[in-house]
């Protein structure tokens, strides 16, 4: 299902965490990366600007290229956010060491997330390394990326975030080729795509 169409449910549906989903999908230039070349089903087809742990700004289609595991999380996230992370690096033991692998977590938590604070959790965790990335952007990205990746998530009275724990894995292109919906599901499906790929 393309990603307009997925977008256009939701908000029909009026589902309050996607209310901003529709506003997605131009077609312009980005740092030379027609956005109409992409597949239709492609994420990277949203027009949205992240910041990473530098303060550099990052364009959804600058993540083009590699295979990319994805997944929300929040740096105050003590729980189960260093989870997420620890089967995300599960998975990058597991695949081979040469293969064109990234690995993307982008901010659920844009007021608090600041460059700083970016870099500090990924000192925390050990994901200092350059095919690990941590984004943060705009309360607007962070819905209509959320809508695409289906997950869902919302601020407590103590400012704890709640959400699911999708990991997914994007192909080249940004298309979702594979999903893990539950911290205990088993990484295999992820695991043998990416060594087939990898392969051909």
């Amino acid at each position: 299902m393309k990603i307009q169409i997925v977008l256009i449910i939701c908000a029909a549906l009026s589902l309050p965490l996607y209310a901003h989903a529709a506003a997605c999908c131009a077609t312009d230039d980005v740092e030379g990366v027609a956005l109409s070349e992409l597949p239709d089903e492609s994420l990277y087809q949203l027009d949205s600007t992240w910041t990473n742990a530098e303060g550099a700004p990052i364009h959804l289609s600058d993540l083009r290229g590699p295979h990319r595991i994805v997944a929300m999380f929040y740096s105050t996230c003590t729980h189960v956010c260093p989870l997420i992370v620890s089967n995300m690096k599960r998975i990058e033991r597991e695949v081979p060491a040469d293969a064109n692998i990234e690995f993307t977590l982008f901010s659920l938590d844009p007021e608090r997330d600041t460059p700083k604070a970016l870099r500090e959790f990924a000192q925390r965790q050990k994901i200092t390394a350059p095919n690990w990335k941590v984004l943060a952007a705009s309360q607007d990205s962070v819905r209509e990326l959320s809508a695409v990746l289906g997950v869902n998530y919302r601020t407590e009275a103590d400012g704890e975030i709640a959400h699911s724990t999708q990991i997914t894995l994007l192909d080249h292109d940004g298309r979702i080729v594979a999903q893990l919906a539950k911290m205990d599901d088993d990484p295999a499906p992820i695991i043998a795509a990416l060594q087939s790929a990898h392969e051909h």
